[in-house]
């Protein structure tokens, strides 16, 4: 299974309600880019999973303008202090029914602690807004690898 992990785009400093803070016009731009990247490279994602915070779901709104996924879920563990336990038995689920490709739209700490997850001796150093990783995974044996990872601004990592 392919699983791309992506951070939410930029979005506004409230302070007040975390879970209503909304893309700048810089996020907006950013997930247009992935999206963008996404189609360029014909990376295929069947399913794609949103936390269900604003920023998330605009993020998700932004890159299905331009992509097509043939189902889109809001998924209440993807929040920021979301179990990534509760995503992988998710994932582990998918996987069984034959799902090859999912993108997941989250946040920090929710990505990083998920890639624990996968890769339980891999630290992550830094994931900005609108950045993405694919992870090829063989869920039931625990083989995974990093296939590339791209940043709005630009950057890209082959592995």
């Amino acid at each position: 299974m392919k699983i791309i992990i992506m951070r939410h785009g930029d979005s506004v400093k409230d302070l007040d309600n975390d879970q209503t803070r909304s893309l700048t016009q810089c996020g907006i731009r950013e997930s247009q880019q992935i999206a963008h990247w996404l189609k360029k490279n014909n990376v295929y994602i069947e399913y794609a999973l949103s936390s269900p915070y604003k920023r998330a779901i605009q993020t998700l709104s932004n890159i299905s303008n331009i992509l097509i996924f043939n189902h889109q879920i809001i998924l209440p563990e993807l929040k920021p202090n979301g179990n990534p336990l509760i995503v992988f038995q998710y994932l582990k689920k998918m996987f069984n029914d034959g799902i090859e490709s999912v993108l997941l739209i989250s946040h920090l700490p929710f990505i990083c602690n998920l890639i624990n997850v996968i890769f339980p001796k891999k630290t992550l150093s830094t994931f900005t807004p609108a950045s993405i990783i694919c992870v090829k995974t063989f869920l039931f044996t625990k083989k995974s690898e990093i296939l590339w990872s791209f940043s709005s601004n630009g950057i890209i990592k082959l592995v």
